[in-house]
């Protein structure tokens, strides 16, 4: 009886999933003609407006025992080429010399419109980033991280998507360095396949995740609907999920594939299993707070988010949970029956759906593409251990169900992501 409940849940969730999966490629397709045409016909905002339009930006970095990356950083936006900016280093009270590293850096570069404000106690990125924002004069806000960078014109393109005052928040096109580690490059693919779906979600008007390096706001936006929740583990996602919930139908949450920013992949495979640890445990918190959103019968709220974007997020999580039982029936009917063509044909499911990533991707080259292509066919043994890492992180979760729900307090500080002592190669 078991087994046969197993296989409709794994058969629903294959329906759902090759028809929700056909849809973000129609979504991602349609993203990118309307990104072809608004280059040569703007509409909503013209393009000489856009032109002219040149608000100040504030560019926060929340910053944390931060000594290996934040030179480096800091001298990475140098090469930025839209000029109107600030940058204020948020330092969270680190235990380092990230503080001594940041006042010699501002005293050798006087003319850089560099500030640092700290904090007396440690309490994870959001309240670092709303403090940098008490100090930040900028009509944009992007929260930046210590070992990322910016593509030169990226700030450009932000401040183009902003010309558009309807636009309240706006998420980056994050990428992977180049790594030579067999981690670092299945950090690289995945970031790629996941990134191409916020295409779809800005073609639905569903983005519900502004997170990460690079995330943008509008200044007043932010201040008004209250900054950040400090006891949330993924303070982004909170807050993208409540502007959706508080500006309605009316909120226009933007992913710009032309706002690149790029990170470094963590390096190892313990990091790795803390930071997405953290970053489940914080998008259930802020599912759960934001509950009201879901299958929400107010006129004012955005239907396809609530009654499919946030619904199908929340089933994902459900079916992770199944995902090791599922697996050992799926291995014993293969071993029992003598047919393997289950995992070949997720095999080559994968595949193909790794090399859609690749060759449609706007910011790879060809020699890239071509480097990147012979990996494809091996993604899906590759993806059993991003699977480990999730479904590990689901479990640690459902274990810390009263963290998620609030009935236990949780703090918003965390231990700095592990990064790498060398420069690593900018993707291509």
């Amino acid at each position: 009886m078991l087994v046969y409940l197993l296989l409709s849940i794994f058969t629903f969730s294959v329906v759902i999933s090759t028809l929700f999966g056909m849809l973000m490629l129609i979504g991602s397709s349609m993203y990118d003609v309307a990104q072809e045409q608004s280059k040569k016909r703007p509409g909503g905002v013209s393009r000489s407006y856009i032109g002219r339009y040149r608000p100040l930006v504030s560019i926060v970095i929340p910053a944390f025992n931060e000594e290996l990356s934040i030179e480096r950083c800091l001298d990475g936006l140098k090469k930025l080429r839209y000029r109107k900016i600030e940058i204020i280093i948020a330092d969270d009270k680190s235990t380092d010399n990230t503080r001594q590293i940041v006042r010699r850096y501002i005293k050798e570069h006087p003319k850089r419109n560099i500030k640092l404000v700290c904090k007396r106690n440690n309490g994870g990125r959001g309240a670092a980033i709303n403090l940098g924002v008490k100090h930040a004069s900028g009509e944009i806000i992007s929260a930046f991280d210590a070992d990322c960078f910016y593509e030169p014109r990226a700030i450009h393109n932000l401040v183009a998507r902003f010309a558009d005052p309807e636009v309240a928040a706006v998420a980056a096109n994050v990428r992977i360095l180049k790594s030579n580690t067999v981690l670092g490059m299945m950090q690289r693919l995945e970031y790629m396949i996941s990134f191409r779906s916020k295409k779809f979600n800005t073609v639905t008007e569903s983005e519900y995740i502004i997170g990460g390096a690079g995330a943008s706001y509008r200044s007043s936006v932010l201040k008004s609907a209250g900054g950040f929740d400090e006891s949330m583990k993924t303070e982004d996602i909170e807050f993208s999920i409540r502007l959706a919930r508080l500006l309605g139908k009316d909120s226009k949450l933007l992913y710009a594939s032309d706002y690149v920013v790029h990170t470094e992949p963590v390096p190892t495979y313990k990091g790795l299993f803390r930071q997405r640890y953290r970053w489940k445990f914080g998008s259930l918190q802020a599912l759960y707070k934001n509950r009201s959103v879901i299958f929400s019968r107010q006129s004012n709220q955005n239907k396809f988010m609530g009654w499919v974007r946030l619904p199908l997020a929340l089933w994902s999580e459900f079916m992770l949970l199944l995902e090791p039982f599922l697996f050992g029936m799926f291995v014993y009917i293969a071993l029992a029956k003598g047919n393997p063509w289950l995992f070949i044909g997720a095999c080559l499911t994968y595949a193909v759906v790794t090399w859609l990533a690749l060759w449609s991707d706007e910011h790879l080259s060809l020699l890239s593409k071509l480097q990147l292509s012979w990996l494809a066919p091996f993604m899906y043994v590759a993806s059993f251990v991003i699977s480990i890492v999730q479904v590990s992180a689901a479990f640690r979760s459902l274990i810390n169900l009263k963290g998620i729900t609030g009935r236990r307090s949780i703090s918003g500080a965390y231990k700095t992501t592990q990064r790498f002592k060398s420069t690593l190669e900018v993707s291509s």
